[in-house]
């Protein structure tokens, strides 16, 4: 009988052990790619207008294809902006991950009119068409000003992007985001009781003793912290070999910085797990004369 408590505790361990690797991996995920504000930080020195300027060429009548020059040209002047943007987007990406709406953010335009209005005056003034110093300076004025009128009206001030504006490969990768985000939810709070629910088994297999349930509780949180930093090694070069070959190569170092940093919660998480794995073994130690 004492055999069969003995390996109950065992079994229970080595559960504890995988449970607490499987908790740190949540915590991860929680800190990181599931937590907007760290999605913004590491995004923040990347380049996104590029995204942008295709979206706003689309937004462009074909009678305005004289615009699009000035699109192209604005890159570094909105880049400021593009990132305000791309905070939004990743905003919205969080609230749909984590809740249960439809996806929906709204994306501002007004800065880059602005912009190209700004440019298309100067571009008209610069260009002295032949004939318009037949007019004065007030009838060029107007003239502009019904160009830039014509431009607003064309163009709007936002555009809202949703479920329907998205193409079905985007969409069900954001449905699956939820559905794994769902997971790492739920295993931020179940796992916890999972840990307390093995530990009370190895206590109850190991009739309460103080001495051999330290032990065995310590053991299981020094494996699951080892397992923790085994991961946090295997795990960025893995993924890393996972990503698909269509992204651009200027990209795919940022990528890569993501995934090692989207890791580096878990090598704080396993250092600490270990230490308090060893320190209970140490005290167990300590529990000898008490249990003799």
């Amino acid at each position: 009988m004492k055999g069969v408590r003995i390996g109950v505790a065992v079994l229970c361990s080595v559960l504890l052990a995988g449970t607490v690797v499987l908790l740190g991996v949540a915590i991860s995920l929680s800190r990181t790619i599931l937590n907007a504000d760290f999605v913004i930080a590491e995004l923040a020195s990347v380049p996104v207008y590029g995204l942008f300027a295709d979206e706003a060429a689309k937004q462009v009548p074909a009678e305005g294809a004289f615009l699009l020059p000035l699109i192209d040209e604005a890159g570094e002047d909105l880049e400021p902006w593009a990132g305000e943007q791309v905070a939004v987007l990743i905003r919205a990406t969080e609230t749909y991950v984590k809740g249960d709406m439809a996806f929906s953010a709204t994306i501002s335009l007004e800065e880059p009119k602005r912009y190209l209005a700004g440019q298309l005056e100067e571009t008209f003034l610069d260009i002295a068409l032949p004939g318009l110093n037949m007019f004065s300076e007030e009838q060029q004025r107007m003239f502009l000003d019904q160009i830039m009128r014509e431009v607003d009206n064309r163009i709007p001030d936002s555009f809202e992007v949703t479920e329907a504006y998205l193409d079905a490969g985007t969409l069900a990768g954001l449905r699956t985001a939820r559905e794994y985000a769902g997971y790492v939810s739920l295993s931020l709070w179940l796992l916890p009781v999972v840990a307390l629910v093995l530990v009370l088994l190895i206590a109850w297999m190991l009739a309460w003793r103080g001495r051999p349930v330290t032990r065995f509780t310590g053991a299981a949180f020094a494996v699951g912290g080892i397992g923790s930093l085994i991961l946090r090694v295997v795990g960025p070069p893995a993924l890393v070999g996972m990503v698909p070959p269509y992204i651009p190569s200027g990209m795919r170092p940022v990528v890569v910085s993501f995934i090692e940093k989207c890791f580096e919660p878990l090598l704080v998480y396993g250092i600490v797990v270990l230490v308090v794995g060893a320190l209970l073994v140490l005290v167990s130690f300590r529990l000898r004369s008490a249990d003799a």
